[in-house]
């Protein structure tokens, strides 16, 4: 298995200060040893490297998402010259190395949504529910709630000649909003498209310490609250409305291969560049301890090198790794032992050890296949 995306922080800055941010407030503090923009430099030696990987790997296709910090601090001409760049390698070698950007959505230049345009780069925005759910932990850093800004701004992309390039949102799950008051908000959005997240910051290390996050996982609220918003979204019926991991199970349970990094866990491939150009593993590892991402390896070793490295050579061959508690469970090839934030366990992403959120997986997916008449 080859990798087949990277993310990429632009910038270890950001113009908000959620609360549950794993960048900036997590135990994870890399960002304060790393540049705060990637130079144009790095950032073409990446692409040069990914290009040489999908050739020497006879693989077309790469996608690589903008993230950050916040993507669209990044100077425009920076991201005009890698786009150039990229553009010109694609044709030369025909590849598709596409961009996507993952953005707060506070403020999108109209010179950044021209070059998307021109080069066909979508745009992801992350808020999380109605205003007042939004408000409460996605604020800038004099505590100011960011909804009427963010949205703002994409309703400005939506009404305008850049709407194409608007792909959804993504949310995080805040069990403080009732299912039915969530899927009703996600009508509203000019764009009914949404990735709703499974919770990156807790795993069996964060419940121990926290009161609250056991009672969570005892009382089994993640699982109950997707169960109750999976069945709205099938009882509504509206083929408009696409939330991506339900739409994805559906898919893997009709027999496709492919999956988000939610669901089936058979494999990982994936990495991290940061601003420097250090190569550092999935974001799921930073829940685990300050420095959790990190490897000792930098962009310029090329990416083949990546493969030889242990954890990375465990994440491509995740299937391997799957808990020996999951070998009987009804769910194990839709679960492969579960989202891998919550896997982590004493500082480490022990790849043998089953989610904490096990059962609220297993809610979720009994619940799919009962409807679907596979219970």
């Amino acid at each position: 298995m080859a990798f087949s995306a990277a993310i990429v922080k632009l910038n270890s800055v950001c113009n908000l200060n959620c609360s549950y941010c794993y960048m900036f407030n997590g135990p994870d503090r890399t960002f304060e040893e790393t540049a705060n923009k990637m130079d144009v430099a790095t950032a073409t030696l990446m692409i040069d490297q990914i290009a040489q990987y999908c050739v020497s790997t006879a693989q077309q296709h790469f996608k690589v998402t903008l993230h950050g910090g916040e993507p669209t601090l990044w100077p425009v001409k920076r991201f005009a010259a890698l786009f150039a760049h990229t553009d010109e390698l694609n044709r030369r070698y025909d590849l598709a190395i596409r961009f996507s950007i993952q953005s707060n959505g506070i403020t999108v230049p109209d010179s950044l949504l021209a070059l998307c345009l021109k080069y066909q780069v979508s745009i992801s925005v992350s808020i999380d529910g109605p205003q007042q759910y939004n408000d409460q932990f996605r604020v800038d850093h004099s505590g100011h709630g960011s909804y009427q800004r963010i949205m703002k701004t994409v309703q400005y992309i939506a009404s305008s000649q850049y709407k194409s390039l608007l792909s959804g949102f993504l949310s995080v799950i805040n069990l403080n909003i009732s299912p039915q008051e969530y899927f009703d908000w996600i009508k509203t959005l000019p764009v009914t498209r949404i990735d709703v997240l499974w919770p990156i910051e807790i795993n069996h290390d964060t419940v121990k310490q926290d009161v609250l996050h056991d009672s969570t996982i005892k009382q089994h609220r993640y699982g109950k609250w997707l169960q109750a918003l999976f069945n709205i979204w099938m009882r509504n019926d509206d083929p408009n409305i696409y939330i991506r991991s339900f739409f994805n199970i559906l898919t893997v349970l009709h027999g496709s291969k492919v999956h988000i990094d939610s669901i089936g866990n058979d494999v990982l491939n994936m990495f991290v560049v940061n601003t420097q150009g250090q190569i550092e593993y999935p974001d799921y590892f930073r829940s685990a301890k300050d420095g959790g991402c990190k490897t000792d390896l930098h962009i310029s070793d090329g990416i083949s090198q990546l493969e030889q490295e242990p954890m990375f050579a465990k994440l491509l061959t995740l299937k391997d790794y799957q808990p020996q508690d999951c070998q009987q469970c009804p769910h194990r090839a839709l679960c492969g032992g579960g989202f891998l934030p919550g896997r982590v366990k004493g500082q480490q992403l022990d790849l043998s050890q089953k989610s904490i959120l096990c059962d609220d997986h297993y809610m979720l997916f009994s619940t799919v296949k009962n409807i679907l008449g596979q219970g």
